[in-house]
């Protein structure tokens, strides 16, 4: 939800390093975890953790966050940062009215994040092997309910729910190809960017080295179209423009499906 209404606040970083995947645990990372490198999970990480949806993601991520900008208070909904920050400056200059408006996104983006969790939770213990489309789901029936209110309704209940899917869909989709990232925030995609391209010319040439470069410079570059169709679309579509947004997530669906008939026939 409302990140905050000054653009220039610093985002949330996200680990990039490789996570391990371990098997039929729920683990600290929220994502839920198979033993990946097994033959039978080879084609579920080509889809599930692969750059085309991380990067379908990522245009959903940024489109969000300039969607609530234009249209909804000059306020962010994806990272909750500058919600913290603004929090105690609000405090320390005694403006509670102002601070005390910054709470409810960051008690949605928490109320996401356990309920994604839950759902992971739900899945390990009845051993179902694909909770993401139930995670998926949750997000777009949010952001359809959301395309349909007229342009009046108020922004808090816009950013707030938007705070709360945005939080859904960082909470599970965790990586691209083995390394951590974030497809609803860039600060940290951009370090791992920007790690890989020093790597790249000073630590040597590696094939890994440039895929992780190529990987994030277009997870970053689908963020920034997005943030752009976003500001395009919203001025004239209002909150209609939501609509662009489940296109994109739609296009995720239709590939975790995919992934889903792979596992069947597998018998996974």
């Amino acid at each position: 939800m409302p990140e905050s209404s000054n653009p220039t606040l610093p985002g949330d970083a996200v680990t990039a390093s490789p996570v391990p995947p371990l098997p039929g645990t729920i683990s600290s990372d929220i994502s839920f975890q198979t033993d990946l490198s097994t033959p039978r999970f080879q084609e579920r990480a080509d889809l599930v953790h692969s750059t085309p949806t991380g990067a379908l993601l990522a245009v959903a991520g940024g489109f969000l966050d300039a969607f609530t900008y234009t249209a909804h208070d000059h306020v962010f909904a994806n990272a909750m940062t500058g919600n913290v920050i603004l929090l105690g400056i609000s405090c320390v200059s005694r403006n509670w009215q102002d601070g005390l408006r910054h709470l409810p996104p960051i008690a949605a983006f928490l109320c996401g994040i356990c309920t994604a969790r839950g759902i992971h939770l739900y899945a390990e213990r009845r051993n179902l092997r694909f909770p993401y489309l139930s995670v998926l789901l949750l997000e777009i029936v949010t952001l359809a309910i959301l395309s349909f209110l007229p342009q009046n309704t108020r922004d808090f209940w816009i950013t707030t729910s938007i705070a709360f899917a945005a939080s859904v869909q960082v909470a599970t989709f965790r990586q691209v190809n083995g390394h951590g990232y974030s497809s609803t925030f860039t600060t940290g995609n951009l370090r791992t960017l920007g790690e890989a391209i020093f790597d790249w010319i000073f630590a040597g040439r590696k094939p890994e080295t440039l895929k992780r470069l190529e990987d994030f410079a277009m997870i970053c570059g689908a963020f920034f179209l997005g943030a752009l169709i976003g500001a395009l679309a919203t001025p004239r579509m209002g909150n209609r423009a939501l609509w662009i947004d489940l296109v994109l997530l739609l296009a995720v669906a239709v590939r975790l499906l995919q992934q889903k008939r792979w596992d069947a026939r597998d018998g996974v």
